[in-house]
């Protein structure tokens, strides 16, 4: 080990200095369209450093590539052993569209001064935080104890042996200075006090990530309790200043109430809440997509990086109230937000991470409009916010399709005479699943195939790309995959790939995954039930447990249990379940605040809820059912695999349960329509039974009483669904639930 990282150090010392060169000739072109040579330190015409990062498959991390530091990029073997050859480690942890990571990368990292003293003292590591979230995760959590408050870029000096002595966030040069020479002369003077010092945080920091374990929870309770904090601080966030963030899936687990109990409260306060986000400058209604927070409580001044992951929850947020209220708006803000992705993050093999907030030199210089487009503004229904000379634009009205007129097209023109923010195009294996789930959502919500259509290839790009070797990785960068995949991307894969087997037909069964050859597996279903089963290997409560706080995306707590409990309720593996209840067992019975587990309490109540929307497994993954919309009503399919069967509505006699659809609300005004069935002899039954087996189509339309009165549907169709699914040899329980249709 340490033979190792020695050489490597004296690869960035210059002794391999023609690979690296080699290495920056082929990737030369990257860094020149990304002006990353105007800012490097030169020898003549060619950079005058050239560091290990130089390899790396981020363009974080390539960004500092050209610096006088030594860095190494993070290696999973770290984590047990730094072979520092007694120095100090410093590590740096930031990502790609975060502005003060770069302005620290170009005051002190850039630095000859302050190089000398990182590679004569420490060993150097530069963690791009999006490829080692678990990395990121735990010395974020070390900087928000010891400073009280974390963001980025995240600065760390560990001992030897890995134990933390110092962390804090973006300093200046001078700052930095100071600090590095202080504690690389206490170093060299007192090691046991620095060690001693180390060792007490160490223990003072495991003992804060060993969360309370309590068991017999009472779900409803405290998720009522979890709902009634998300609706409090969702009203009151806009008084509390910024910074204030979008809070996607608190918005979700509303929505997911007003579904559940008609909750007309919740509906209006995230109506409310994304109304007033739309009409802002956090939303961009010229192009589309929305920036990841705004520093104030008003959304007037957002940060302009555009995250992946903020585009997927706020599909998801908008193809749901687009099934609440019917409202056209909602749909307008949904499908131009996909466009924006399938626009500007567009990527051979997925979708790009982020766009960065910064262009031009400074941030949000992209978005800006002068008073000399006031007229277009006015016709396609903007206005400008800020100063009278210059500023970001808001729509005014969200009554209108603000995306289908000529004025519009004139702005989109003008602005496209601005610089461009630079884009990630690092992919992340979770952050694309994510996207895809949003995509299944967009197209239950619409049955506009186009997104069903761009989800399948989405993901079957992703799963080509990403899978090498027999294992699935988290990045692809320049068609290159690399980095173990970690329980989050296995957890939101498999969501992917189980909501996917809804649209296909039904393959063979799948038994058992164990040594498949994932390239080479073909069906949605199978390649689920392999995900599934590699999160089983994978899966530790000990580690999981240290990972159950939400943050800019749901925790790995939740995202590890949603793929668990839908991975039951679709495959009917006992493993599966063993491990949704453990993570609800174990939890602690309280969050310790909202901002921590709302996604994990949230996807519980969902997968325990018997109300679900647009579709839905059944029979223990046997049978599918769905539901949209078409010429005749709406239409239900119930889609069985080859063995089984439904009996027909009405059934053959009166001690066997009919398939059956009840319109919950105003019932006297629809008729249900069933198809005729399938008569059959079954081994146990000496009379024909009447059967529907395959695909069977239900049609809800309305009745004859109801046309001669005028009436409006604008709202969702509740509708309870009585189902008994039986093979030739066993007959399952009856199944009831509520299905809820546009």
């Amino acid at each position: 080990m340490r033979v190792i990282v020695v050489l490597l150090l004296l690869c960035s010392n210059g002794i391999f200095a023609a690979s690296y060169e080699q290495s920056f000739e082929s990737r030369k072109s990257w860094f020149e369209q990304r002006q990353l040579l105007e800012s490097a330190l030169k020898e003549g015409d060619k950079p005058k450093y050239v560091n290990s990062l130089i390899g790396a498959d981020s363009p974080y991390l390539l960004s500092h590539a050209l610096q006088p530091v030594n860095w190494l990029q993070w290696q999973s073997r770290f984590e047990n052993d730094f072979a520092s050859e007694n120095k100090l480690i410093f590590i740096s942890i930031g990502y790609e569209t975060c502005h003060w990571c770069h302005v620290m990368a170009q005051e002190s990292f850039n630095s000859e001064a302050v190089a000398a003293v990182l590679n004569q003292h420490f060993v150097n590591i530069k963690v791009d935080r999006e490829q080692w979230p678990l990395v990121d995760n735990r010395y974020k959590l070390a900087l928000e104890w010891l400073k009280g408050e974390a963001g980025w870029p995240i600065n760390v000096i560990l001992t030897p042996e890995g134990h933390i002595l110092w962390a804090d966030s973006y300093l200046p040069q001078a700052k930095l200075l100071k600090v590095l020479n202080a504690l690389t002369h206490r170093w060299q003077t007192k090691p046991a006090t620095i060690r001693h010092t180390a060792a007490n945080i160490s223990a003072q920091l495991n003992s804060l990530a060993e969360p309370a374990v309590i068991n017999n929870i009472n779900v409803n309770k405290v998720v009522d309790e979890v709902y009634l904090q998300a609706g409090y601080s969702l009203q009151n966030e806009a008084k509390q200043g910024g910074p204030r963030f979008i809070r996607e899936y608190w918005l979700l687990g509303l929505l997911q109430k007003y579904f559940e109990h008609n909750d007309k409260s919740a509906l209006a306060l995230v109506t409310h809440h994304v109304d007033s986000l739309l009409m802002s400058p956090t939303y961009d209604g010229i192009n589309g997509g929305f920036h990841r927070y705004a520093v104030d409580g008003a959304w007037l001044k957002p940060h302009f990086e555009k995250m992946l992951y903020t585009q997927a929850f706020m599909i998801k947020v908008l193809a749901q109230l687009y099934i609440a209220t019917a409202e056209i708006k909602y749909r307008i803000a949904m499908e131009q937000t996909i466009d924006w992705v399938e626009t500007a993050l567009i990527q051979k093999g997925g979708r790009s991470s982020a766009m960065s907030a910064v262009s031009d030199g400074f941030e949000g210089g992209y978005y800006y409009f002068g008073t000399d487009v006031k007229a277009d503004l006015d016709l396609a229904g903007f206005s400008l916010v800020g100063n009278q000379s210059s500023g970001l634009v808001a729509l005014t009205d969200l009554n209108k399709d603000w995306t289908n007129n000529e004025a519009h097209r004139r702005l989109i023109i003008k602005r496209k005479q601005n610089v461009a923010p630079l884009v990630d195009e690092k992919i992340i294996v979770s952050w694309n699943a994510m996207y895809i789930t949003a995509l299944l959502e967009a197209y239950s919500a619409t049955d506009n195939k186009q997104f069903l259509d761009f989800s399948i290839k989405t993901a079957d790009e992703l799963w080509q790309t990403a899978i090498v070797g027999q294992k699935l990785h988290r990045i692809v960068f320049q068609g290159r995959a690399s980095i173990d995949a970690t329980l989050e991307d296995f957890a939101w894969m498999a969501q992917v790939f189980t909501q996917l087997s809804f649209y296909e037909d039904w393959p063979a069964r799948v038994q058992s995954t164990h040594g498949s050859d994932a390239s080479k597996l073909v069906s949605h279903r199978e390649r689920a039930k392999w995900l599934l089963d590699q999160l089983v290997i994978k899966y530790q409560f000990s580690l999981v447990q240290t990972l159950d706080r939400d943050g800019e995306v749901p925790s790995v707590y939740s995202s590890v249990y949603q793929a668990m409990a839908l991975g039951y309720q679709s495959f009917s593996e006992k493993k599966y379940a063993d491990i949704a209840k453990e993570l609800i067992n174990k939890h602690a019975d309280s969050p310790k605040s909202i901002a921590d587990n709302f996604s994990f309490w949230a996807s519980v109540k969902g997968y325990q809820s018997n109300t679900v929307l647009s579709h839905r497994y059944f029979a223990r993954g046997h049978g599918k059912v769905t539901t949209s919309n078409n010429e005749s009503g709406v239409l239900i399919e119930v889609d069985l695999e080859p063995g089984w069967h439904v009996n027909a509505n009405p059934s053959s006699n009166e001690k066997l349960i009919a398939t059956n659809v009840e319109v919950l609300e105003l019932p006297e005004l629809f008729s249900v329509d069933y198809p005729k069935p399938i008569l059959r002899h079954l081994g146990f039954s000496q009379t024909e039974l009447a059967l529907y087996i395959g695909t069977t189509n239900i049609i809800i339309k309305l009745a004859d009483v109801a046309n001669s009165i005028p009436i409006s549907i604008n709202k969702p169709i509740n509708l309870k669904v009585t189902l008994q699914a039986c093979s030739d040899s066993l007959c399952l329980l009856p199944e009831e639930f509520i299905l809820i249709s546009k």
